[in-house]
């Protein structure tokens, strides 16, 4: 993915990663020889802030409905991060390329990219179709009379 002031799609290496345990779970970004560690919130996976070795924070990171972020590049003049006084920009300085639910943010095009379809979180929609489908399941559930079922329960499934 592309970030503000990339270098381009050289074969340098821009930057190393580790991995947590969990699906888009990033523990550690080494860039330019300089370690960031990820903060993420524990619910949905929201990368947070990237800290420095010494837990400062570098860059935070809210969200909007739907996804849209906005990049908090300093602590603004109070001194305190995610206040309304935050410097803040259109994409991560230090080159973070996951945002919302710890997903590959391209702010070149504004779009977050989610292994088989492309997310606009605004509006909020798909720019595509799933490429599994939906399913739509609909039951028939079992109605008593007294002690005997007056009807078979079933599962009914289709493909949309």
């Amino acid at each position: 993915m592309v970030c503000c002031g990339g270098a381009g799609w050289d074969d340098a290496l821009q930057a190393t990663y580790v991995n947590g345990a969990r699906l888009d779970e990033y523990i550690l970004m080494n860039r330019d020889s300089t370690n960031y560690w990820y903060m993420e919130s524990a619910i949905i996976g929201n990368v947070a802030a990237l800290v420095n070795s010494n837990g400062a924070i570098q860059e935070g990171y809210t969200y909007r409905g739907y996804g849209q972020a906005t990049v908090h590049t300093g602590a603004g003049n109070d001194g305190v991060w995610f206040t309304s006084d935050d410097a803040t920009a259109a994409c991560s300085a230090l080159g973070n390329p996951y945002l919302f639910t710890g997903r590959d943010w391209d702010s070149t095009i504004s779009l977050q990219y989610n292994r088989a379809r492309w997310y606009a979180p605004i509006p909020g929609r798909w720019l595509s179709r799933d490429a599994l489908g939906y399913l739509v399941v609909s039951r028939v559930f079992v109605s008593r009379v007294g002690s005997k079922p007056a009807t078979r329960g079933r599962v009914k499934t289709s493909q949309v």
